[in-house]
């Protein structure tokens, strides 16, 4: 009896002493907290991600939990479940959010999904736990981070250009951080199921906060070449808010295409993130409910998914300048290489230039990801998705990429391009170009935008291995409740028990450990499958339950049956032992470590073994002495050769491995085994580089084995030249691969200077050189046995157009061309206005000239195929020769019928003459000049248009303007309203004398299509530049853009009414003379008196 009681006294004694060593509970500060010391019940969650990565920081776990015991939860607020991390006896709750609950009964449910944030604080070697209870508890009270509006955006910066959308506003911590758009347009634009980034710390929604489009419909190409429709355009939408929660926002917006041939479905999550970068996660549903042929340019052939930069110039509207477009893209293409493009910041064209095209075949590799992005910035924008085939069967099967420029609207002091960067069907492939979108086409991904203003494309890549790990824990919900998945075998999971033998250690030395925070040695394992850790734990023989135990309040002999309970005594065993719960069938590797050793301060690998699991299984392990090998690798010049991968291995299973230092050296720890047959392999750059047999022996016990190897390596110089003999103005991307890699790799050369390329330490053997450029592609056997040196000829070559157009727009006869490149480049000439010229991409300087005079001059970026509308200061020999005739046979006729006594026919026809003359005089003009650039622009009615014309030291050239077709429209309706006016005015001559009644009814009519024509040219023209320049006449500075550049420069300049307006007024007011004149001016005819017989 005595024994028993002494026996309850130490007992008592040694667990209040683990009881001070209970895990603290900690929490933010920022939280209001309930203690979860207090919750009944605890389980581990695994996170699939290296969480000591710093890019882990703030990454969303959004996973489903199905829980052991009985949970208490009433709903998404009231319940009680808590997330906590730790890395050893202090846990520290998270904020979280819980949604999609599967209810037992009204209080309690048996899974849910939760949400939770990777904590600044985590270093890779923390846990993270669910804590729940099954009695009631206080509700969580975690700050609300988000705001919801689901409101509308009207806006018209110019008549008939509208931006005009329902969306969702987004509102994280007082700042508008997305508008996701139900259904609307922007400027001509379809824009449901749309997300609009808006720049950071945005607190209203203009358009001059907006910074990023990322559309998530599916569009095609329709007739004419360069339209298109799709879901975009959708007007039937259903919209469902499925979780609105502290942490968590997710949407549903579903429509059809108004053909009723597509129908889109997706559903939008956003997730807290505290730092500036910002995600949202879609999940993409596209669907072909008709048969559709591809038509148009054909290069949309069902976009997946899209992003745009906008840039947008105002001189006089705040709202309207916004935006840049971002210089680069950044592809991981289908050769699992990292693919960079150049874009044009300032693109001159309409409709697009696709700069990467279906032709150029650039489908994303396994990483499966693109973005846009400023290196002098870091700032990107990109998508990541879950993966890059399995999205359709068949040939159309992966993603394709393409991209495209486009300026929508060019007009004095306002311009607006578009950059536009494309996920599409895999619709070209060998050659092969699919261009029809069938009725069993459904598409459904997932893909996370991603925005960050630091970090560049880098930042898209690192992302991307996190978020395809983390996609696959992610719930996907409609409805509120977890889609129905494809039904699926279930696998079988077994127990594996391992008992340890010959490793003494301190009795639950890892928790003693933990508590006192001293080096207490106790035993650790590491279980792999396919040298992945699948899990660890420690060894103990008593194994523990949950020690959170409570001994306030209680009795003596309640604190003895509190202290029973949490030895977990059906599971403790004689031996030590580990327990592996929930494994698949499969091939495991065990290995032992005994940490906190008597001597020495590093780990030590006691013991391992090799297991084939196919049930529920024990293994014994007796542990040994570690021993240890230097492995000594060096090239053919008795240099060490680092970054090869050494291994020591048993039946093809890795037991220990290590990375060759700066020196040649790796250092490989295992346990001493004389018995087995081991294999020392090497693998370096994808190659097998040494694979031998080794055995250890009593004697290394007390030794490190060395082992001293030789390899060959060499270098490889690659020197490239483009067609004209120059270094690529691009970068071809050298790499060189090879058959004999055991592990295939891509390695990547160093460019050391333009065009001249450096593989260092490749490994001897033979290799496939590979380089690519859009569709261009080369691909050559190099036999490497030495240091080589070898010169590549790069065939890629592109075409480029020339239009060349006078100043007012016509096309010109005859001129000379020349495109140039370091003094180099083809020199043609130009017939009835057309030429094209082949040359290799690089940057060009574009000379015309006519006569011995440069006409034209401007520098030209080629980069693909190019079609280039080239104005010239030349002037329009039509113009001028209808201008001399009109004017000569004008005026020789008045003369001519003054001197027949016909001098009412010589007024008529004088003025039907001058409104003739002033359909083909400039009507509008802006002028301009400062510290040498002139700037020139002119509203035509014939030919109908605006053309601007800017000279600089180097550069001569123009552009026509991008206008709306309404005002085009009214400048040719003008042009009928003035040969109208001047056919009546004509007439009057001859019907003077035989229908005096109808005169006056035609001299009104005259004059009321002359004030007409004024009238409506001056509405038009002042709704075209209200936007950029304020109004129809003034003065201002203006940032004018110099062609072919991105540069711009500040102009004086002034602009209002030109010649043909004045020409018209005179006309207009002798009109009015005319038929007043008698009434008003009696006493004229005194002065004048050839009037009173008109």
């Amino acid at each position: 009896m005595r024994f028993k009681k002494k026996w309850g006294i130490h007992l008592l004694f040694f667990c209040l002493l683990i009881s001070s060593f209970t895990p603290m509970i900690q929490a933010d500060d920022s939280m209001v907290t309930t203690d979860i010391s207090q919750l009944s019940f605890k389980q581990e969650l695994i996170i699939p991600i290296d969480t000591s990565l710093e890019e882990a920081k703030y990454q969303p776990i959004d996973m489903r939990v199905q829980f052991d015991s009985s949970c208490y939860a009433k709903n998404e607020s009231i319940h009680s479940v808590r997330i906590a991390f730790g890395e050893g006896s202090d846990l520290t709750e998270l904020e979280s959010q819980i949604y999609d609950l599967s209810h037992t009964d009204e209080t309690h449910i048996d899974s849910c999904s939760i949400v939770f944030l990777i904590p600044s604080e985590a270093t890779g070697s923390e846990k993270y736990y669910v804590l729940y209870d099954s009695q009631t508890v206080d509700p969580p009270s975690y700050q609300n981070h988000f705001k919801m509006k689901d409101t509308h955006y009207f806006y018209e910066p110019i008549s008939g250009q509208t931006m005009d959308f329902d969306y969702y506003q987004l509102i994280e911590d007082d700042f508008i951080i997305y508008a996701i758009i139900q259904s609307g347009e922007l400027l001509g634009n379809g824009m449901s199921n749309s997300i609009i980034k808006l720049l950071p710390n945005s607190t209203e929604f203009k358009t001059k906060n907006a910074e990023q489009i990322a559309s998530f419909c599916m569009s095609y190409s329709t007739d004419p070449s360069g339209t298109h429709t799709g879901s975009q355009w959708a007007t039937d939408i259903e919209k469902t808010v499925l979780v609105q929660g502290n942490l968590m926002i997710r949407i549903q917006i579903k429509g059809t295409s108004p053909n009723g041939n597509i129908k889109t479905d997706n559903i939008y999550t956003y997730y807290y993130n505290p730092l500036p970068s910002k995600r949202v996660h879609v999940n993409v549903d596209h669907e072909v409910l008709n048969t559709v042929e591809i038509k148009g340019n054909q290069e949309r052939e069902g976009s997946y998914c899209s992003l745009s930069t906008i840039k947008a110039r105002s001189a006089t509207i705040e709202d309207m300048n916004l935006g840049e477009i971002l210089p680069n893209i950044h592809i991981f293409n289908e050769d699992e290489t990292i693919r960079g493009y150049d874009i044009p910041t300032n693109p001159d064209v309409s409709p697009a230039d696709w700069l990467l095209s279906s032709t150029d075949d650039e489908d994303l590799g396994s990483k499966a990801w693109f973005c846009m992005d400023d290196p002098s910035a870091g700032n990107v924008h990109g998508f990541i998705f879950d993966k890059n085939s399995g999205i359709l069967e068949g040939s159309d099967d992966g993603i394709q990429v393409k991209t495209s420029v486009n300026q929508h609207v060019k007009l004095p002091g306002l311009e607006a391009d578009t950059g536009d960067l494309y996920a599409l069907r895999n619709a070209y492939e060998n050659g092969e170009h699919s261009t029809t979108l069938s009725d069993d086409v459904h598409v459904n991904f997932n893909v996370e935008y991603i925005a960050a203003s630091t970090g560049g494309y880098e930042i898209v890549d690192k992302e991307s291995t996190l978020y395809q790990s983390l996609i696959k824990d992610r719930p996907i919900t409609r409805g509120n409740q977890t889609e129905p998945q494809e039904p699926q075998d279930e696998k079988e999971r077994y127990t594996l028990t391992v008992l340890v033998h010959n490793a003494p250690s301190f009795p639950l030395g890892s928790l003693l450990a933990a508590g006192t925070g001293r080096n207490i040695s106790y035993l650790t394992a590491e279980l792999y499958r396919e040298n992945d850790l699948a899990s660890s734990g420690s060894a103990q023989r008593l194994q523990l339950g949950d020690i959170n135990i409570d001994l306030e309040g209680k009795t003596f002999s309640e604190k003895i049956q509190t202290i029973r309970s949490i030895f977990d005594i059906k599971n403790s065993t004689f031996f030590k032992s580990f327990r592996f719960p929930n494994l698949e069938q499969g091939t495991y590797l065990i290995k032992i470590y005994k940490e906190n050793p008597i001597i020495g301060k590093e780990r030590k690998y006691i013991g391992y073994a090799i297991t084939e699991l196919t049930d529920t299984a024990k293994i014994h392990i007796t542990c040994k002495k570690e021993t240890s090998m230097d492995v000594l690798v060096f090239d053919q010049n008795n240099d060490g050769i680092e970054k090869i991968l050494v291994s020591i291995q048993q039946e093809d299973i890795i037991i220990s491995e290590v990375i060759s230092d700066v020196n040649g050296t790796a250092h490989l720890v295992l346990p001493l085994d004389s018995k087995s047959l081991l294999t020392l392999q090497g693998l370096y750059q994808g190659f097998s580089v040494f694979n031998q047999e080794v055995k250890f022996g009593f004697l290394d016990r007390l030794r490190t084995q060395k082992e001293t190897i030789t390899i060959d390596l060499y270098d490889l110089d690659v020197e490239v030249i483009d067609t004209l003999g120059l270094a690529p103005a691009i970068n071809p991307n050298p790499l060189v691969t090879s058959d004999e890699m055991v592990q295939p790799q891509n390695i990547q050369a160093i460019q050391k200077n333009p065009g001249i390329y450096e593989f260092t330490d490749l490994f001897s053997n033979t290799y496939n050189l590979k380089m690519s450029y859009k569709s261009f592609k080369i691909d050559e056997i190099i036999d490497l046995n030495q240091d080589t040196s070898t010169k590549i000829l790069f065939p890629a070559e592109f075409i480029v157009n020339i239009e060349l157009l006078n100043s007012y727009g016509l096309p010109m006869d005859e001129a000379s061309f020349s495109l140039i490149r370091e003094h180099l480049g083809p020199r043609v000439s130009i017939k009835n206005g057309e030429t094209s010229v082949k040359v290799p991409p690089g940057t060009y300087k574009l000379d015309i000239s006519s006569e011995n005079d440069v006409i034209a001059a401007q520098q030209v970026e080629v980069k693909g195929d190019k079609t280039l509308t080239i104005i010239s200061n030349q002037g329009s020999m039509i113009h001028t020769l209808i201008t001399a005739f009109l004017l000569i046979f004008g005026v020789g006729s008045c003369i001519f019928l003054m001197r027949k006594q016909k001098k009412r026919f010589a007024l008529h026809v004088f003025l039907s003459i001058i409104i003739i003359l002033s359909i083909f005089q400039p009507w509008w003009m802006l002028t301009g000049e400062t510290d040498g650039v002139n700037i020139q622009t002119t509203t035509l009615l014939f030919p109908s248009q605006i053309i601007s014309l800017t000279s600089s030291a180097d550069t001569i050239g123009g552009e026509i303007s991008e206008v709306p077709e309404e005002f085009i429209m009214i400048l040719q309706i003008l042009i009928y309203l003035l040969i109208l006016a001047a056919i009546l005015n004509l007439s009057l001559v001859f019907i003077f004398k035989r229908f005096r009644k109808i005169t006056l009814l035609i001299r009104i009519l005259t004059i009321v299509c002359l004030l007409l024509s004024m009238v409506l040219f001056y509405v038009a023209m002042s709704e075209v530049t209200k936007v950029g320049i304020g109004g129809f006449s003034g003065s201002d500075t203006l940032p004018i853009t110099i062609p072919g550049t991105a540069d711009q420069a500040d102009v004086s300049c002034s602009w209002g009414p030109s010649s043909g307006m004045f020409l018209l007024l005179i006309v207009f007011l002798g009109s009015i003379f005319l038929l007043f004149q008698k009434k008003i001016f009696p006493f004229i005819q005194r002065y004048i008196p050839f009037l009173d017989k008109i």
